[in-house]
Parts: structure tokens; C-alpha cells; sequence
């Protein structure tokens, strides 16, 4: 829809009574016969615009706008006055194509969706998500509707001409801008356009719907402060853009939680596991209170203590398993049996054990009694009970089992069941180079 055809609904689809409702039409015509006898060559362009004006006196814009005030038999005959006055001018396929589209209007699941909810008998309320046919949307119903930087390319694609001068628009009103700039732009008038053909319903609704829904950078995920300032940004320039000091627009902001992590002395006897089909007691559920939602960062087993790095990131936690990221797990392990030097030395090589290949570990014996001995077992891998299985093939049974560390994390003066939060600071000096807070 054109911008002449935008700003020549509003009268008609706000009127301020009936009489102006009908003095809003005649003077519609009244206008485009002055325009036509002017500018005959450009005939199709004026009177396109009572086409699609009397298409939306048939639509869901209608409904928004009008209901209160004029009843269907009105909207239906001031519609068919539009397409007879259009018929009447020679246009008689862009008549043809409006009755096509008001029958679709009438038979969409998407218009009956809109009844059944203004009636009370459904709750569900839809938008347009489309990079473009806005229009088509909110004749049918649509609320609102959504957008991101495709946007611009649907409307090149769709409005190649409309595109072309508003480049060049930007181009005269910012000499020398950047891509970037020219981009931010362009996408500022494109959302402009759609949130100017929203406005009846923003304004019939009193701002609940009929708004522009955009997508700020959602590289800035983990920076909440940026996402805030983009919206800052888009709502300057959009205001300026509509003219409007708070523009009938909203923001998606794909932020999250900051990032934290936490020590945790992991106590024998607890399985680190959200929910347990034998009931037995987990991690998660002997955490102190007030603890938010978290995930573990890998696993202890059941008889293993220790530290535990506890997270409220998935991302965080899957990139801290990563054997590539070289962290290596430091562990202090009491074994049963005969320490053989030389069985311990050859760890650090690596070995396969049934049929599992184990990359290096370093085992160093602490202290020694009799048959029971104190181990330090380094290993950067962390594969399922991968100690135990290790001092099984070098003959030692495992007694106990209590990791000292995690990377550049340590257990040190912690308490069995004691959690302790990395300070934020110390968090970005030890992930900085690896995972993005």
C-alpha cells in the first residue's frame, strides 16, 4: 500500500461519527477524480487507493476501528461504492482482484480465529512474521508483527522501486555514512512503513497491540547493558522516523542470565543427576537454599567427593567438558593393593582397557602403608569413571576418590557440601579467552 493510500485509511477507519465517516469517503473521491483529470497517465496509482480502502472496510482492520460505530451493512455498502467508483474509471481488473481478495479476507482460518477470539470463544491472538505482505496479514487479523535486518531484504525483493528511492533518500540526507550506518537506516524507514500500517490498531487497542516487535543484535546475548542500549538507539531513531515520542514499538531481547559459576564440595553417596528413578538423592536436590537453577559442569559418581562445578550456562558447561580446552582435572585417590612404580609411570602414555583408549594420565604416589596408598592422579580426558577403571588395570582397588581441582578452580579450604560463587571478576580472567560472558 502506498503512503498516499496509508494516510488517506485513517480517516475513514477513525472516524469521528457517522456523518464523517461518510464525508471522509465522498471527499476520498471527490480528491481522486482532482487527481485523475490532473494526471491522467497516472490514473491506475489514484485509484488504486479506493481498491484498497475498500478492501480493508471489508477486513479485520475494520473490525479493530469501525465496529462501535458503523455497522457491516454501512462498511459493506461504503466498500462497494469504492469499487463501483473504481469500475466506473476503466479499473475493472484491479476490481475484479479486490473482490478475489475480500472473498479470501472472508474465508481465512486466520480472520474466523479473530471472530472466535472477539466473540470470547478462543484465546489465541496471531502475528505476522514475515519479512513482508504485512498487509495481507492484518487484513486477516494479524496483531502485530515481528522483525529483523531479512526484513530489508524481503522488501527489495517485493517493493524494488519503493526500495531504490529510499536508498537513495539515505544516501542525500547522510553524505558519506558507512554500510553499516546505511543498513541501520534503511532498516529504521522499512520498520517505519510497517509500524505506520499497524497504527489503527495500536491506537483502536490503546498500544496493546499493533506494534512492531524488532530483534536487536542477538550477539550481545551474553551483554545485557548492550542490549539495552541498542533498544535505547532504535527507539530514538524510530520515534524520530514516526514522529511519535513513544513509537508503537516493542523489543525482543535475546539477553540472558549473567553467566556464574559456583564451587561445590560434592559429599559421598550423592548422584549428580537432576532426577533419579530410584529415588535415591542427588546433588541438586541437597544444594543450600537459595541456590538458582543449575547444571554441572561433567560429573562425580556416586562414591566420588569433591569438587564439582556447578553452572546456570548449558553453553558454559558443555564448552568446559571439551577435552580440547587442555583443563586438567586433579584428583587425590587412597587405593587398596601394591603400588607397582613402574605400572603407575606407564599411565601417562596412555592405555586402552577394554577396548577404551585413555589418553595420558599422571599418577604420582603421596604416601604409603602397608597395602593402602595415597595417589595424585592428573588427567585431562574425564571419561567415565576413568580412575577407577585405570587402578583396576594396574591392580588397585579404589577406596576413595576426592577431586582436588578443575582447571584453574580448587577445592582448597572448602566443606563437604559447602558452595562457594566465583567472583564475577575472577570469572572473566580465567573464561576470558575461552567462552564469551
Amino acid at each position: 500500500m502506498s503512503e498516499y493510500a496509508t494516510l488517506k485509511r485513517r480517516p475513514i477507519l477513525f472516524p469521528d461519527s457517522v456523518s464523517s465517516f461518510h464525508d471522509s469517503i465522498f471527499s476520498l473521491k471527490e480528491e481522486l477524480k482532482a487527481l485523475v483529470a490532473d494526471d491522467l497517465q497516472n490514473k491506475d496509482a489514484y485509484v488504486q487507493t479506493a481498491v484498497e480502502i475498500a478492501i480493508d472496510l471489508r477486513s479485520a482492520l475494520a473490525d479493530w476501528t469501525l465496529t462501535k460505530l458503523v455497522d457491516d451493512d454501512t462498511r459493506v455498502a461504503a466498500s462497494e461504492d469504492l469499487l463501483a467508483f473504481a469500475e466506473g474509471f476503466g479499473c475493472g481488473e484491479a476490481v475484479k482482484a479486490a473482490r478475489q481478495e475480500i472473498e479470501s479476507i472472508a474465508n481465512s482460518s486466520m480472520r474466523k480465529m479473530g471472530d472466535l477470539y472477539r466473540q470470547g470463544k478462543l484465546n489465541t491472538v496471531w502475528g505476522h512474521d514475515y519479512a513482508s505482505g504485512l498487509d495481507h496479514s492484518l487484513r486477516r487479523g494479524a496483531r502485530w508483527c515481528t522483525s529483523n535486518p531479512c526484513k530489508i531484504q524481503g522488501y527489495k525483493k517485493d517493493f524494488p522501486e519503493k526500495y531504490a528511492s529510499l536508498v537513495e533518500q539515505i544516501k542525500r540526507e547522510n553524505p558519506g555514512a558507512s554500510t553499516a550506518d546505511m543498513a541501520s537506516q534503511m532498516f529504521t524507514k522499512v520498520c517505519a512503513i510497517s509500524a505506520r500500517a499497524l497504527a489503527p490498531i495500536y491506537e483502536a487497542t490503546n498500544g496493546q497491540y499493533g506494534f512492531v516487535c524488532l530483534q536487536v543484535d542477538p550477539r550481545e546475548i551474553r551483554n545485557t547493558q548492550a542490549m539495552i542500549d541498542q533498544v535505547h538507539f532504535w527507539n530514538r531513531a524510530m520515534a524520530k522516523e514516526l514522529n511519535m515520542d513513544k513509537p508503537n514499538v516493542v523489543y525482543k531481547l535475546p539477553a540472558v542470565e549473567a553467566t556464574r559459576l559456583w564451587l561445590y564440595y560434592k559429599p559421598v553417596g550423592l548422584l549428580t543427576t537432576h532426577k533419579d528413578t530410584d529415588s535415591r538423592p542427588t546433588v541438586f536436590d541437597n544444594l543450600p537454599a537459595g541456590m538458582p537453577r543449575v547444571i554441572s559442569v561433567g560429573r562425580l559418581d556416586l562414591n566420588s567427593e569433591g569438587l564439582l562445578l556447578l553452572t546456570n550456562n548449558g553453553e558454559l558447561s558443555r564448552k568446559l567438558e571439551l577435552p580440547q580446552n587442555g583443563w586438567s582435572r586433579r584428583y587425590k585417590v587412597k587405593v587398596h593393593g601394591f603400588v607397582d612404580l613402574k605400572k603407575l609411570a606407564k599411565l601417562a602414555d596412555g592405555v586402552t582397557v577394554d577396548g577404551v583408549s585413555y589418553g595420558p594420565v599422571k599418577a604420582e604416589l603421596e604416601s604409603e602403608q602397608g597395602t593402602n596408598a595415597w595417589l595424585t592422579v592428573t588427567l585431562s580426558e574425564g571419561k567415565n569413571r576413568e580412575i577407577r577403571k585405570l587402578m583396576k588395570f594396574i591392580g588397585l582397588d579404589v577406596a576413595r576418590l576426592i577431586r582436588l581441582s578443575y582447571g584453574p578452580f580448587q577445592l582448597g579450604s572448602l566443606k563437604k557440601g559447602e558452595v562457594r560463587e566465583v567472583p564475577g571478576k575472577v570469572l572473566k580472567e580465567q573464561l576470558g579467552s575461552k567462552f564469551r560472558l
